[in-house]
């Protein structure tokens, strides 16, 4: 018979042996939790990662560089050592990465996520053809000599247009590196840029002396007299445009749609009594109405004036074929503690608030090579449910 030391020499060789597994087996899943982690981490665009690094160093270099080791992104602490300005808090993101950026506001600004093509400004500005008569063909006879006919050319100029992006963040947040944070980071800048894109490509006038602004498409179809009065419904407003874009020889290559969120919501439920049935609402659900590729933008306004009524909007009718954006293949991040913003007119001290303000500046443009590819129809009211 054991004695007792012995059962308790035992005892403890087995409760060690317990910890052991126990240490194996939890390291074991700590180390697949961080692999997963790094997995994810890993996923996230390389443009995010480096203005999380700037962000965290709040603008200086061996911060950033720091924070990047730490987090084991080396190609960001090669891009950092490249492309760093050193003491001034301003970044260069290398251009691959810079062009990420231009991937992802694709699908979030109605005018590129309707076909608008883009192009690369190279120092700041391109001159794009613009053919403004065309070549002309005729069937001649066996020995008729064949008439030579040159086409017309005009010249449209890129010029790329100063556009800023601030966006407060959390310091809380720049101390990690998740792959939920990295996310919220990513969103908000792409927010900030989409909504002020959205607004310039629809609404910026262009009218300053310099020209420090886009000429949007609503000023575009103004200067062509292409701002049509609404004839009472959708079907014959789209007739109208598309009358007048054909009788300008447009294409129709990739025509589309831009409307208020209020006039898709009225199209998706409109109900037809005479039928029974929600005509346009199966289509929709496909981004198409009459066919046509639609996208919906929260800058069209819901009150112009119509005669003593404060409840018109406007759509928009467009060869996106014609449009072309042109992008800085330059982009730079800075970044501040100290600085303010506001919100809703009042300033908000970034320090007070233990945030660290992240500003994104590049610069574009944008031109219609054909200056009649777009109708705007406007004032409307069709879309005011009836009660």
């Amino acid at each position: 018979m054991a004695t007792r030391e012995e059962i308790q020499k035992m005892i403890n060789e087995e409760i060690l042996k317990l910890e052991k597994e126990k240490i194996t087996k939890e390291g074991g899943k700590m180390e697949n939790k961080m692999f997963k982690s790094k997995m994810k981490l890993d996923k996230v665009d390389n443009f995010t990662k480096y203005v999380m690094a700037v962000a965290a160093g709040k603008g200086d270099i061996d911060k950033a560089l720091n924070w990047a080791k730490k987090n084991e992104f080396e190609e960001i602490e090669k891009a950092l050592t490249i492309s760093a300005d050193s003491g001034t808090g301003h970044f260069l993101v290398p251009d691959e990465w810079a062009s990420e950026i231009i991937e992802l506001l694709r699908p979030e600004v109605t005018v590129r996520k309707l076909g608008a093509q883009t192009m690369t400004l190279v120092g700041g500005k391109m001159h794009i053809p613009a053919m403004v008569g065309g070549a002309t063909a005729e069937y001649l006879g066996e020995s008729a000599d064949i008439g030579v006919t040159e086409p017309e050319f005009g010249e449209k100029i890129l010029i790329g247009k100063k556009l800023a992006a601030l966006v407060p963040v959390s310091n809380d947040l720049l101390r990690k590196a998740s792959y939920n944070v990295l996310n919220i980071v990513r969103n908000d800048l792409i927010n900030a840029i989409a909504i002020r894109e959205d607004k310039a490509f629809l609404y910026d006038e262009g009218n300053e002396t310099p020209q420090i602004t886009i000429k949007g498409l609503k000023a575009l179809a103004t200067a062509s007299s292409n701002v049509l009065s609404s004839l009472g419904s959708l079907g014959k407003d789209l007739a109208q445009a598309e009358d007048k874009l054909k009788a300008a020889h447009i294409r129709f290559v990739r025509p589309g749609i831009i409307m208020s969120p209020r006039t898709e919501t009225f199209l998706k439920y409109y109900y037809e009594e005479l039928t029974g049935t929600y005509p346009y609402l199966e289509e929709m659900k496909n981004g198409t109405i009459f066919g046509y590729p639609y996208a919906v933008s929260f800058d069209i306004p819901t009150n112009l004036t119509i005669d003593t009524e404060t409840n018109g909007t406007e759509l928009f009718f467009v060869d996106f074929n014609e449009v072309i954006i042109g992008d800085s293949d330059e982009m730079y991040i800075d970044v501040s503690t100290e600085a303010s913003y506001k919100v809703s007119g009042n300033l908000i001290s970034a320090f007070s608030k233990d945030q660290t303000l992240i500003r994104v500046i590049t610069e574009n443009d944008m031109i219609l090579r054909h200056d009649d590819a777009v109708v705007v129809i406007s004032p409307l009211n069709w879309d005011v449910p009836t009660v």
